[in-house]
């Protein structure tokens, strides 16, 4: 199953509406900051008829038979960065994945930025510079399978910025992306899933917070939706390599951003998944990708 890699691009697009409800309120506060976003709702509008010069085509800045890691894409009002894994220099398709998808990010970040100053020239309240930072780095790979993360940064003007995750597992053989539908078969295996990732979840959150909190103040209700045994909730995966043989993944980690299963001053959470508890419920093509205890 593909992994929809614009996931943080819808995010922005729903960041960006409600940074302009924030707009509309803004004026009333002592320090000017916007609200924080609330990433669950919202839409976004377009970009002001007298900055659409601005607006030109991000993928000129690729050069031709070029594919450079890093860009910036700075303007006036944001700044914009994006930084590729290695592999991708040498994977043409790879590359041009994941270029194309930060650039519709980036010129996203710059619409919302434009609207973000024209509004505050408009209701007279101060501009913050925004940011949108898109990092891809490498967590597992051998001559098949590359598994990607990445994360995303991203500040509006609000009372703190963003973090969002997102992942892209890829064979390097038919330069195509795999899913966790591919790697898990049955129901039964995501509910294999569901119990062990609920349950090192809620260890994590112990050893952070501390025991003997209610299971509100842990947040378990969400701990329970964000782990329930649907293949949706498990997308958001790279392989953890094996502690024994480099070539091989001892588990899956599972990547979760701020306000996913707690409050935002809780920060995110990475929880790996060891092979032994799903290896009963992994397809015949990927079988032999797993092997021993995932590294520490």
């Amino acid at each position: 199953m593909k992994r929809t890699i614009l996931l943080c691009a819808a995010g922005l697009l729903a960041l960006a509406a409600c940074g302009r409800d924030a707009d509309e309120t803004a004026p009333e506060t002592e320090t000017g900051e916007i609200a924080a976003p609330d990433p669950e709702t919202g839409e976004t509008g377009g970009a002001p008829a007298d900055v659409a010069d601005d607006a030109q085509d991000l993928s000129e800045a690729v050069p031709s038979g070029d594919r450079p890691l890093v860009q910036d894409f700075d303007t006036e009002y944001a700044n914009i960065s994006v930084t590729l894994p290695e592999e991708a220099a040498s994977d043409p398709a790879l590359y041009d994945l994941l270029m194309r998808a930060a650039e519709a990010e980036a010129e996203e970040a710059r619409e919302v930025a434009r609207d973000g100053h024209a509004a505050s020239e408009q209701d007279g309240f101060p501009f913050h510079t925004h940011e949108l930072d898109i990092a891809w780095e490498t967590e597992f790979a051998n001559g098949e399978v590359l598994s990607l993360l990445k994360t995303v940064y991203v500040f509006q003007g609000g009372a703190h910025p963003n973090t969002y995750y997102d992942a892209l597992n890829w064979r390097r053989d038919s330069h195509s992306e795999f899913g966790i539908d591919d790697v898990i078969t049955g129901q039964t295996g995501y509910e294999a899933l569901s119990v062990a990732a609920e349950a090192a979840l809620m260890a994590e959150k112990r050893e952070r917070l501390g025991e003997g909190l209610t299971d509100a103040e842990y947040w378990k209700e969400d701990v329970i939706y964000a782990t329930a045994p649907t293949p949706e909730n498990f997308q958001l995966f790279t392989l953890a390599p094996s502690a024994s043989d480099a070539a091989k993944a001892g588990g899956i980690a599972l990547h979760y951003a701020p306000y996913a299963v707690g409050p935002y001053a809780e920060g995110a959470y990475s929880i790996v998944i060891p092979q032994a508890a799903f290896a009963d419920y992994i397809t015949d093509r990927y079988a032999g990708l797993f092997a021993g205890e995932p590294e520490d």
